[in-house]
């Protein structure tokens, strides 16, 4: 949903940026597929021999939105944000020019394939991954910037003991300093709020795709289904969903107290990052238990309703 496209000058930011991307890096596979046909490629530092992941975008579309990301880059600084160790471009004959930013290795996967794999992900270790989630879009948010395109995709796990969730930066992220009165139409059907479908919202949205990604998490499957794209709208409008049997029979109250006020329709009666960090089923899991690589592997027994 929505086109980041916006073409830029390139005589400024861009072509300021380091040319020598394959001399300072042997260029991997690739690892993931990104907003508006980027990539994602695994890289290794020939000086050093560290390894990166490489976020490869076509600047000729995505040429603003790939600077905004460089300003982003230099805002923030969270355990749970991805760090940026440089920027290329690249401009080669016969091949769109690029932008590459070299950032933090997640080597864990995206949490959509990890979804997949466990069928749902259990009550506790679910708590304990969202509170990462908030705490990350809470660093944004006091920075002045809306992610806008939160999904289990765009979260990563930055090594296969699966304790620790990375946010991933990307297009849709706001330019710092407008977290309300937005009107662009972005961000992905299933996970935008209902105030994103009407083109006039603000940082509330985030929470709102947080809420959604938790009922993932521990269903499985998406709140909000339709055969077509108005149909799911329609749903997301009037916050249309369900805890079908038997795949939410052993949740807890508490978690769906959680989603629910989420999942609100008013943004203003949405829980804030604050409120969210401060509800009893966050602080209840993260306080009982501590995320190690012995218990992570743990899985249900619930069959999957639906593909996510």
């Amino acid at each position: 949903m929505g086109n980041a496209c916006c073409k830029r000058d390139k005589k400024t930011w861009y072509s300021h940026l380091k040319n020598n991307l394959q001399t300072s890096f042997e260029i991997g596979a690739k690892c993931g597929q990104l907003d508006n046909d980027g990539i994602t490629r695994i890289v290794t530092e020939r000086s050093t021999g560290e390894v990166f992941n490489a976020d490869i975008y076509i600047a000729e579309t995505v040429l603003r939105e790939c600077e905004n990301i460089n300003t982003i880059y230099g805002l923030i600084d969270h355990p749970n944000l991805p760090k940026l160790h440089s920027v290329y471009r690249n401009m080669k004959e016969n091949k769109p020019d690029t932008v590459t930013f070299i950032r933090t290795l997640c080597s864990g996967g995206e949490l959509f394939d990890r979804i997949i794999k466990l069928e749902a992900i259990v009550e506790s270790h679910t708590a304990m991954y969202v509170k990462q989630i908030i705490e990350a879009v809470n660093h944004l948010h006091e920075n002045g910037i809306v992610h806008r395109n939160l999904k289990p995709e765009n979260i990563y796990f930055l090594d296969k003991t699966y304790t620790k969730i990375m946010v991933h930066l990307g297009i849709f992220n706001t330019e710092p300093g407008q977290t309300d009165n937005l009107t662009q139409p972005c961000g992905t059907p299933g996970y935008v709020s209902p105030e994103l479908l009407n083109q006039k919202y603000g940082k509330e949205t985030d929470l709102w795709s947080i809420g959604v990604i938790t009922y993932v998490m521990l269903s499985g499957y998406p709140p909000f289904q339709s055969a077509s794209t108005t149909g799911l709208y329609s749903k997301i409008r009037r916050a249309q969903y369900d805890y079908d049997s038997p795949y939410w029979d052993n949740i807890s109250s508490l978690a769906k107290d959680f989603v629910n006020k989420l999942l609100r329709i008013n943004p203003k009666k949405r829980m804030t990052c604050e409120h969210a960090l401060d509800h009893p089923w966050i602080k209840k899991h993260n306080a009982d238990h501590i995320l190690t690589d012995d218990n992570v592997t743990e899985s249900t027994e619930r069959s999957q309703k639906s593909v996510v």
